[in-house]
């Protein structure tokens, strides 16, 4: 028998907080790590309870989480963030079969199944946000890391099925790189940036890293051209 709140273990208390979310039927629901707490038949449970409201009552599911299973069994897109900021956003398939970000990389690199053999890691710390290093949050812990990472901070810029390559050499011409929504020599001025991409929405498949010339901001374009 449970009498006070200060009694309920942490799973009763998460799921007494999904219970007070959905009990006004929202229309959009922000999900905080839901799943935090439960054991993995409640976590089941919860998540087939979001994803019949999302398919029968058509409700907007936000999830945010670390666990990148639930992502990709219950998440349409996904938006990773380092440090803050957004620094890839697309199709839930497309980011884990071919991510394009270094940061994407080394976290599914990460994780473990029961193939693994080897454990694998991402070095260093995250930044300190009361103090963020120039240019590229990431760069200290990036394996792809060259000059113009440390000056240059990325936006958002569109990736395709010609997009450029991560494994691209650091040494060579960024201006010269071709983008995967504009033929090499177009005028990256005109390109979009993260708060305004192609197209007016957020329905293309985007990437921050100077590895992809789209993510240039527009000072930098002007001081390459």
């Amino acid at each position: 028998r449970v009498d006070y709140p200060h009694e309920f273990s942490g799973g009763m208390r998460q799921r007494i907080m999904i219970a007070l979310g959905l009990v006004l039927q929202p229309s959009v629901i922000v999900a905080d790590e839901p799943t935090t707490s439960l054991d993995v038949i409640v976590e089941a449970q919860i998540l087939d309870l979001l994803d019949r409201l999302r398919y029968e009552e058509h409700v907007g599911l936000l999830l945010i989480t670390h666990n990148l299973g639930i992502v990709a069994e219950t998440c349409d897109r996904v938006a990773v963030m380092y440090a803050g900021r957004i620094v890839e956003i697309g199709p839930v398939e497309q980011i884990f079969e071919d991510p394009q970000h270094p940061y994407t990389q080394g976290l599914l690199e990460s994780v473990i199944s029961i193939d693994t053999t080897e454990l694998s890691s991402i070095d260093g710390a995250p930044p300190d946000l009361v103090d963020p290093p120039k240019g590229c949050r990431y760069a200290p812990r990036c394996p792809e890391r060259f000059e113009d990472c440390d000056t240059i901070d990325p936006v958002l810029g569109e990736v395709g099925r010609e997009r450029a390559s991560a494994s691209e050499p650091a040494g060579g011409d960024l201006r010269e790189r071709a983008s995967a929504s504009e033929p090499a020599g177009g005028d990256l001025r005109e390109r979009a940036s993260a708060s305004e991409p192609a197209g007016g929405d957020l329905t293309d498949w985007q990437a921050a890293c100077l590895l992809h010339e789209t993510a240039y901001p527009r000072q930098a374009a002007e001081a390459a051209s």
